[in-house]
């Protein structure tokens, strides 16, 4: 089992008493996760899927990389620089590159950015904007002067629960997830929706707002109920890590249930 199907195989053998999670070995195309069993009758099949962003995902990797230092050292600019890329910038391009482009801003005397409100502030500037895909870069000074530092790439905006809603179906009408659930056969078919916190506005937006001004989810027939989850790790007065899940969940035609904030501790 992947961390998503864990996640699901525990908050739903918890929330729903008297059942356990089969998981099915065979994990063909066309065959669901889990089976669910209640009080010793299989009721349902359960699908488990994870809303996230891949393009994100890999920059950060890439950023993050233990095989390549994220600060940069200068050889053309003469001051220190800390840049962040959009989520589909190409890093390694950037380490290669951004020393040689941000001299050129610079030369024009420019000491932040940002992208694409500035994209006709300066030739410079929209090289940068279109080589390298840097959103936004200004300049600071480090400890140990003579370096570019990469920031993560944004995910912000604002956060309202019809981001969720959003994900929730972008994640229905993957016709994988349909078909699987349809050749089940079940009573009961179940779309497990595992939030990856890469995908930043459900994930903080399922953790900070609730469901009850959200029409019901748009199902298809081959789904009979939905949850979302997100697992959270914040740090309580004590200084340690206290893992919680939040978790809404709701059956086709009906409005959202939020479940609240599961600890397993």
């Amino acid at each position: 089992m992947d961390h998503s199907e864990q996640i699901a195989k525990v908050l739903m053998e918890f929330l729903i008493p008297g059942t356990v999670m089969h998981y099915r070995e065979d994990q063909s195309r066309s065959t669901h996760d889990f089976d669910l069993e209640r009080l010793g009758e299989l009721v349902a099949a359960v699908e488990v899927t994870t809303s996230t962003k891949k393009e994100r995902r890999e920059t950060i990797a890439a950023i993050q990389d233990t095989r390549k230092d994220r600060f940069i050292p200068t050889k053309r600019c003469h001051k220190d620089w800390l840049v962040c890329p959009f989520p589909e910038a190409n890093i390694n391009k950037n380490r290669k590159e951004l020393d040689r482009y941000l001299a050129d801003i610079e030369a024009e005397d420019i000491g932040s950015f940002l992208n694409p409100r500035d994209l006709y502030k300066s030739p410079a500037v929209r090289r940068i904007f279109q080589d390298l895909r840097i959103e936004h870069g200004h300049v600071t000074k480090w400890k140990k002067p003579g370096y570019i530092a990469l920031t993560l790439p944004g995910g912000g905006g604002e956060i309202t629960p019809e981001h969720v809603q959003e994900a929730v179906k972008e994640e229905v009408e993957k016709d994988d997830n349909r078909k699987k659930l349809d050749l089940a056969g079940s009573k009961e078919r179940h779309l497990f929706i595992y939030v990856d916190g890469v995908d930043y506005l459900p994930w903080a937006s399922l953790r900070d707002t609730d469901p009850s001004s959200l029409e019901p989810p748009q199902v298809p027939p081959e789904i009979t109920h939905i949850w979302v989850a997100a697992q959270f790790n914040p740090y309580n007065a004590a200084g340690k890590v206290v893992e919680y899940h939040r978790v809404w969940r709701a059956r086709r035609g009906e409005e959202w249930e939020d479940l609240g904030e599961i600890s397993m501790d």
